[in-house]
C-alpha cells in the first residue's frame, strides 16, 4: 500500500495505490513503478498481470480517485512526467 502525506494536513494520509486491491481475483500482480505528477494530480502507474515483465502503464486521477481509460500497453515499466 502506497501513501502520501499532505504537507498542509499532519494527520490525513491519501492512499494512492493498494496494490493488494489491484491484485485481487488475478493470478499474478507485480507492481513495476508509481510516481505521481508534478503537478500533484495524476499518478502513473506499471503494472504486471501476466508476468511476462511486460507492464501497462495506467493513469489515475487523484483529485477522486478515479482511473483514466488510457493505457500504455506492453512497456518496459520505465516512465518519466515530464513538464510539458
Amino acid at each position: 500500500i502506497y501513501v502520501r502525506q499532505p504537507q498542509a494536513e499532519s494527520e490525513h494520509w491519501d492512499t494512492l495505490i493498494d496494490g493488494n486491491q489491484r491484485a485481487e481475483q488475478r493470478e499474478f500482480y507485480t507492481l513495476g513503478g508509481l510516481e505521481v505528477s508534478p503537478d500533484n494530480q495524476r499518478l502513473a502507474v506499471a503494472e504486471d498481470f501476466l508476468s511476462r515483465r511486460q507492464y501497462d502503464i495506467r493513469f489515475k486521477n487523484l483529485s477522486d480517485d478515479s482511473w483514466t481509460d488510457e493505457v500504455l500497453e506492453n512497456t518496459s515499466g520505465n516512465f518519466e512526467w515530464a513538464n510539458d
